[in-house]
């Protein structure tokens, strides 16, 4: 299950206050497996190992923040916004790229298949 503090803390929308947190806390684990984060807007944030088993990330604004590492196998990314996200090494099985916009994503080594690649091609 989610962490419910870090979610409120998410949820708050304020870059800075997310990654300075997450600076002087960088052995905390995010948890964020399943949690509901549809519709935010997380442009910037620093959510790099983050554990995002099947979370509703759909219509997300997550551009240019920090997804390296990130676990979000069973993700539902549907219509988010990933311009220029880092995405390094981040694990996408099982999710769900429809319509994903991922131009200038850095996908360098992430798990990542074809077909989910031409979901997300109608939006790159």
């Amino acid at each position: 299950m989610s962490n419910q503090e870090q979610i409120a803390l998410l949820q708050q929308g304020i870059v800075k206050r997310w990654n300075t947190w997450r600076q002087a806390h960088p052995d905390l684990p995010l948890d964020l497996d399943e949690a509901d984060l549809s519709g935010f807007y997380l442009g910037g944030f620093n959510l790099s190992h983050a554990h995002l088993r099947g979370a509703n990330l759909s219509e997300t604004d997550v551009n240019n923040a920090d997804l390296s590492y990130a676990i979000l196998s069973g993700a539902n990314l549907e219509r988010a916004n990933l311009a220029s996200a880092d995405l390094r090494n981040a694990d996408f099985r099982g999710a769900n790229l429809s319509e994903t916009f991922l131009r200038g994503a850095n996908l360098w080594e992430a798990i990542i298949t074809s077909d989910q690649l031409k979901q997300a091609r109608a939006r790159r």
